[in-house]
């Protein structure tokens, strides 16, 4: 009898209705992270690989375990289907999946995102707009202060500087918190260099004299002048000393080798051309070096969300008392303290002094004879342009401060890992409450082998995608911290506990009436299961 079959196409209808409420409840904090990102512009908080890693991953298997689920003790009792209105995708079960535990289960990711970012040095408030333009994770990053202190990466304090209205010195390049100091905001510097398409002939990145300023690739480029426009205004270049207290840290990025590999996909090393004029230049182009008079304003916009941040001021290589204008240039000089024979011709007859004036700002190159490293630069061992000549140039190694910009994409991959495992943890309660429609779990047991080993293998191969260091590396995933599990736990708790409640609240608001006549034992639908019983 379909009694003893446990329900046969009753168990069947029932089990596809729960495997299908599982899988679209992870649809919310997989898409709430790239409409966050297009509407509020912050970094992109889940990426689509990850998606992929957990429909096609950490998913598969618990979705499938619904299928050995056994029948509700209640299955019986039920009145036949109406085949036109209990479909298998009904509108109660849409909103239960979508606006009430994939609400939740999204929440739970940004929190964790967030969580993250704030550990690493990158607190929300400051998050809007900075995922616009593409600039996080590729350019640096400039932040106001309230406070706080420059320290160096051992801890040593900058006593003679005030983070509030000083940039930070090569020596002291992190800023601290300290007591009470905190970051007002930040932005990245605007990309107010028109740019051209092609690429000039005989491209090499580490030489001054193969750049020109009309063949980037088509990409527009930040300048000198952006970032002193940024400094007037109280922001400073910003790389947290809480991402050096980070498992992810690496002291050399505040004086890297150019020539060296950052890491996969990074900008240095042998990169694609592209990347060299997408990414922070290994150098600094100047407007002004190269146009003092600003007479090459094009019609172009400058590129950025912050466009008010660039206005008048005492622009270093700039005829005195002019302003910059809201929109891009054409003529630009490309500085990065190279002495080439090649570049000093009559075209540019006074780009080495023009470009000297950039020798001391922190994010042109510095010049180690030993090797790149933050030796080099504590011990105040870099060569200026002015130390150095055409025929002992190339004795001298060049070396980029990326910490920022390293900072920002450590810090991003780390949250995306951890926002990934959050949904791992959040479906955990999502799996536990769908295995009953009406009952309790406590009810039900958990005697679905097939459904626990899911529970096992969704959570090791989330270690597995994270931990494993040519998978986590492919992905965009970190190692991230052991307590970086568990802001998702307590989300996971509440969604077991929110819909255990719905169910008892549905099962005490519903009657079953007993007709002595018929024996038939007929339910009084209430509000909640009229609402919520998918």
């Amino acid at each position: 009898s379909m009694g003893g079959g446990g329900g046969g196409p009753r168990l069947i209808f029932d089990n596809l209705k729960k495997s299908i409420c599982y899988t679209l409840t992870s649809n919310i904090p997989e898409i709430t992270p790239f409409l966050a990102f297009i509407v509020l512009a912050i970094p992109l908080p889940l990426s689509t690989v990850l998606i992929l890693a957990i429909d096609l991953g950490t998913d598969m298997v618990p979705a499938i375990s619904m299928a050995y689920e056994e029948a509700e003790a209640d299955i019986m009792k039920r009145p036949p289907r109406n085949a036109k209105v209990d479909r298998l995708v009904t509108s109660k079960l849409i909103i239960l999946a979508y606006l009430q535990i994939g609400v939740m289960q999204a929440a739970a990711g940004f929190y964790t995102y967030m969580v993250v970012l704030n550990d690493y040095g990158f607190p929300p408030h400051i998050l809007l707009g900075l995922g616009a333009a593409n600039n996080w994770q590729r350019q640096p990053l400039f932040c106001r202060f309230s406070g706080g202190r420059y320290v160096d990466p051992d801890g040593n304090i900058d006593l003679t500087r005030d983070p509030t209205n000083d940039a930070p010195s090569l020596q002291f390049p992190l800023w601290d918190s300290g007591a009470d100091g905190y970051v007002i905001d930040c932005q990245h510097p605007l990309k107010n260099l028109e740019g051209g398409s092609g690429l000039p002939g005989g491209f090499e990145f580490d030489e001054v004299d193969t750049y020109d300023a009309a063949e980037t690739l088509r990409e527009s480029l930040i300048t000198a002048e952006s970032i002193q426009a940024l400094e007037a205004d109280g922001y400073y270049y910003y790389v947290p000393w809480r991402a050096r207290m980070s498992p992810f840290w690496n002291e050399n990025w505040l004086n890297w080798d150019i020539e060296d590999v950052e890491a996969p996909g990074g900008s240095l090393g042998g990169a694609a051309d592209i990347l060299y004029f997408a990414n922070q230049p290994a150098g600094l182009w100047s407007i002004c070096a190269a146009d003092p008079g600003l007479q090459s304003e094009s019609k172009t916009p400058a590129v950025g969300p912050e466009e008010s941040r660039i206005r008048g001021g005492n622009y270093v290589a700039c005829d005195a008392g002019v302003t910059t204008s809201l929109n891009a240039y054409r003529k630009a000089f490309f500085c990065n303290g190279d002495i080439e024979e090649n570049y000093n011709t009559e075209q540019f007859p006074d780009i080495y002094t023009q470009c000297a004036m950039f020798d001391d700002f922190a994010l042109n190159l510095r010049y180690c004879e030993r090797r790149c490293d933050w030796q080099c630069v504590r011990d105040s061992e870099f060569v200026s342009s002015a130390g150095r000549t055409a025929e002992n140039n190339d004795d001298f190694n060049q070396c980029a401060n990326i910490a920022s910009r390293m900072t920002q994409k450590e810090a991003l991959h780390h949250a995306q890992g951890a926002f990934f495992v959050t949904i791992v943890i959040v479906q955990w309660a999502d799996l536990l409450i769908c295995k009953t429609r009406w009952l309790s779990i406590r009810a039900q047991g958990m005697r679905n082998q097939v459904m626990n080993f899911g529970l096992y293998f969704e959570t090791v191969l989330a270690a597995f995608l994270c931990y494993i260091p040519a998978i986590n590396l492919g992905l965009g995933t970190r190692n991230i911290r052991l307590t970086h599990w568990f802001p998702g736990m307590p989300w996971s708790m509440l969604i077991f506990v929110y819909d255990e409640l719905r169910k008892y609240l549905m099962r005490s608001t519903s009657p079953e009436v007993f007709d002595k006549a018929t024996g038939q034992v007929t339910r009084v639908k209430g509000w909640i299961e009229r609402f919520t019983y998918y």
